[in-house]
Order: C-alpha cells, then structure tokens, then sequence
C-alpha cells in the first residue's frame, strides 16, 4: 500500500494512544527508509518525481533498493527490533508494532511484478505473488473508501455521544432546579 494508507490504516488502530506519532512513524518508517531513498537516488539521477515513483519509467534502479526494502519489509527483522527494544525498556513499546502491521499488510498487496514484500528476509527468499495495488487502481479505491467509510463512521459516532451527554447533563441541570 501507500504510505498514506498505511499511516490511516495505524491511526485506525493506535487511535486511543495519546502520543499517535510514533506508531504513525513507524507504519510509514519500511517505505521511507527504503522506496524513499530509491526517490532521492533517481531524482539525482535526473528522472522526474513523478516518474521515479514508477519503476517502468525509472531506467535508475540502485542494488541497494532491493536490499533496503527486503529489511524494511522482513517480519523476522521486525521481530528482532521489537525483541530488541522489549529487552531493554523491560517492556514491549507498542509503537513499533506498527512497522509489523505495514509488513501484513503489505502482504498481500504487492505481486512479483514491482515489489513483492520478502516477509521472511534473510531465513527465506519465498514472497507472495498476489494482486498489486499499484497495478490495480480498484484496490486502491477501494482501500480509501473503507478507510472514509470507518474514519466517517468514528467522527458521526463520536458527535452523536458528545451531544446524547450534553442533552443529558442539560436535563438533569434543569431537574435539580
């Protein structure tokens, strides 16, 4: 997925954390740090912005990339940083979780054909060839509209119990009188 789903899908989940920025971070931390430098690298290479997003337009293609994004995408290299991180805050630090939920969901979203997500780097090279979201601009829309559907859905919710609260703290307001 994109980094903006990402980021919406983590919101989603983390949406009773005080501080949302890490885990917001962290959900868009494996493609910044990897599709983010291929960015930068092609637009030094003189490809446009635009174009360096799309890998049959973007003749620069550095090795590095692929590395970078098989350890950004790999679940047992998240489960050594989280183990990591637990044994020295004496805790687990959920935000980081978020850089695991990008990996499941990146899953099953990206096929062979640009950026199948190698989950299991460096123990195995086996990726899950599904439908690309990239490629397939229903999956896209259709993301988008569940994520306004749900975000909609919290913020009517939401409305609706502050205003059944103050309609009740008005009535017993004029009952105690």
């Amino acid at each position: 997925m994109d980094i903006f789903s990402h980021s919406l899908w983590t919101g989603l989940i983390f949406k009773k954390r005080k501080n949302i920025w890490w885990p917001v971070f962290f959900s868009i931390a494996p493609d910044i740090f990897s599709n983010g430098v291929y960015v930068v690298v092609s637009v030094i290479q003189g490809v446009s912005i635009i174009d360096s997003t799309r890998i049959h337009f973007n003749p620069a293609t550095p090795d590095i990339i692929k590395i970078l994004y098989s350890i950004t995408h790999s679940l047992p290299i998240f489960a050594a940083a989280f183990l990591i991180a637990w044994f020295f805050l004496k805790k687990p630090w959920l935000p980081l979780a978020a850089w695991g939920i990008h990996i499941a969901i990146d899953i099953p979203f990206h096929s062979t054909d640009f950026f199948a997500t190698p989950f299991l780097f460096p123990v195995s090279s086996f990726r899950i060839n599904s439908v690309s979201w990239g490629e397939n601009n229903y999956i896209l829309i259709a993301n988008f509209c569940l994520l306004a559907i749900i975000y909609l859905g919290f913020f009517i919710f939401k409305n609706k119990r502050k205003r059944f609260a103050t309609y009740f703290k008005e009535k017993r307001k004029l009952i105690k009188r």
